[in-house]
């Protein structure tokens, strides 16, 4: 990709007088790879704080700081960092970014794949199951979830077990979506236990379709699924019981939405100061509307954030799950 005039003019010695960010810089400059790539993270994260902060006339000003972004990924990309290609695939991705360009994405997210990132692998399939940008191909969807899966990655096996269930750019085949559920449970994709179930309601399932071997393991990842939901909803009933005998229902449960207020203020002054489990609390929070008023859209750029910033990948698989499943249910 030859760089557009916009990316060649920057004067980036403005930015900072930090000693740690000179230095990075400096390293950049003479063709540090790593260093390019954390420079491109740096970045990024100033645009969404920018972006996050609710001034309009601010957001309008974070281009700067997303172009400059763009800048170091893809210099990094071409200087070997594959997982540089992905971040830019994932710049141009976010329907809610100035930079917002599926082609380019795709583009982007392609050259990381090709390259062997199973991340890339699993986005540039949903660019393709979606029809984001390009049109939309069930077939090839399912091909680079195949290529991401084979390498481990557990939401990429969950979509491939579901186009396997579904007959989706695959022949329809039961066994297989029995296979790749069971090994996306085992690197703990989120309600595959619920599919499970469904499969095996039909009586004489295993027989039919041919898994009987792995019963034990369908079973144990079914009651493990049902315990888990079994004991939240206990959690939440002991909780009502004590509320009703306290005799005041609305009360105790300002008491309880008081609570989830608090720990949304705690997480949102830590992910704003950087912290990345915060920045990703902040995220499912803002998902499923616990203590602050329910935003998608927040909820997407704090995932993102969080991924983005966790160098040393401590809660990315959690992210990058909550952020698929975001994405399904906006629909983008």
């Amino acid at each position: 990709m030859i760089m557009d005039e916009k990316y060649t003019s920057f004067n980036f010695s403005q930015d900072s007088d930090d000693k740690d960010f000179r230095e990075m810089l400096d390293k950049a400059i003479k063709g540090d790879a790593d260093a390019m790539f954390e420079l491109g993270n740096y970045y990024n994260q100033v645009y969404y704080t920018i972006a996050s902060s609710g001034d309009d006339e601010a957001y309008e000003k974070a281009e700067i700081f997303h172009s400059k972004a763009v800048y170091w990924f893809i210099k990094a990309a071409e200087h070997g960092h594959i997982y540089a290609h992905c971040c830019v695939g994932h710049i141009y991705d976010d329907v809610y970014s100035v930079a917002n360009d599926f082609k380019q994405a795709e583009h982007w997210y392609r050259k990381a794949a090709e390259l062997g990132c199973d991340e890339a692998q699993f986005w540039l399939g949903t660019i393709y199951q979606k029809g984001r940008g390009v049109e939309e191909n069930k077939e090839i969807a399912a091909y680079w979830f195949t290529k991401a899966a084979e390498q481990g990655n557990r939401l990429a096996r969950k979509y491939l077990g579901e186009c396997y269930l579904n007959g989706e750019g695959v022949k329809q085949d039961i066994k297989k979506a029995v296979h790749w559920f069971i090994e996306a449970e085992e690197k703990d994709a989120h309600s595959v236990w619920e599919k499970l179930e469904e499969i095996i309601k039909e009586p004489d399932a295993a027989e039919k379709y041919g898994f009987t071997a792995d019963m034990d393991k369908i079973n144990t990842i079914i009651q493990r699924g049902i315990k888990d939901r079994d004991d939240y909803i206990k959690r939440f009933e002991k909780q009502r019981k004590k509320k009703r005998r306290n005799g005041n229902n609305d009360q105790k449960h300002y008491d309880l939405e008081e609570i989830y207020a608090n720990t949304a203020k705690k997480h949102k002054k830590a992910a704003e100061d950087g912290d990345v489990y915060s920045q990703y609390v902040l995220g499912f929070i803002y998902r499923h509307g616990q203590g602050v008023e329910k935003n998608l859209n927040l909820a997407k750029e704090w995932l993102e954030t969080a991924i983005k910033n966790d160098s040393e990948h401590t809660i990315s698989k959690y992210a990058i799950k909550e952020l698929a499943e975001l994405k399904d249910e906006m629909n983008i």
